[in-house]
């Protein structure tokens, strides 16, 4: 196996398409992407990277539980807006977004993909996006990325 088996895919759809065709023999990707898959068989998932298992794969374990001690690695999704945006319109669109995530069938569907939501205010948000880059911008500088 080479060490350096890194091979960037444009999305998520690409690289399920590759490993699925055998292109690639795994890939990290999030539960919401794959689990249909997995579902029909088309993958196997080994493990996931959260503190604890997906409800909507409970039988599958995470890296933290045995493989990788300590691993734990999350994704999550946020709405962004220009900067220079005004803080009212900022408000409003955070309490729309927490209105839409508040309703059963919003949070059923996301359950059904094994996503929970949470929400929070600008400045939560602010805080994930700066912890996240203090978190992986010594691994992004030791591995040498950039952007293409």
């Amino acid at each position: 196996m080479r060490q350096d088996c890194h091979d960037p895919y444009k999305s998520a759809g690409q690289a399920g398409v590759a490993l699925m065709s055998g292109e690639i023999d795994f890939m990290f990707s999030n539960v919401a992407s794959a689990i249909a898959h997995v579902r029909a068989g088309k993958l196997r998932a080994i493990a996931t990277t959260g503190s604890k298992r997906t409800p909507v794969a409970p039988d599958v374990p995470t890296l933290n539980e045995g493989a990788l001690p300590g691993y734990i690695v999350t994704g999550f999704h946020l709405l962004f807006v220009p900067g220079a945006t005004p803080a009212e319109i900022v408000a409003r669109l955070n309490a729309e977004t927490a209105k839409a995530m508040a309703q059963a069938a919003t949070r059923e569907r996301l359950a059904s993909l094994g996503l929970e939501p949470v929400g929070g205010t600008a400045a939560d948000c602010a805080r994930l996006v700066k912890a996240d880059i203090e978190r992986w911008g010594p691994v992004v500088k030791a591995g040498g990325a950039r952007p293409d």
